[in-house]
């Protein structure tokens, strides 16, 4: 019996990242932090997404136009 008993207090809880980032998410938005500056973040981060992908495709089409020239005799 005290085997099982102390088998139990040497258990670790492990938490997964998906765990994690719900908890600061919900410390964030019940801690009554500026949420102000929060928005912002997330709108900047938006726009930085949108131009990347904005990026990405002029480089594909880009890609696309080189790979037509090559193969063009």
């Amino acid at each position: 019996m005290s085997e099982c008993n102390s088998d139990n207090r040497n258990q670790v809880a492990s938490l997964g990242c998906g765990t994690l980032i719900l908890i600061a998410l919900i410390v964030i938005f019940f801690g009554g932090s500026d949420t102000e500056q929060l928005q912002t973040d997330v709108a900047n981060l938006r726009e930085d997404v949108a131009a990347l992908r904005d990026q990405q495709a002029e480089s594909h089409r880009l890609l696309e136009t080189l790979i037509l020239r090559a193969e063009t005799p």
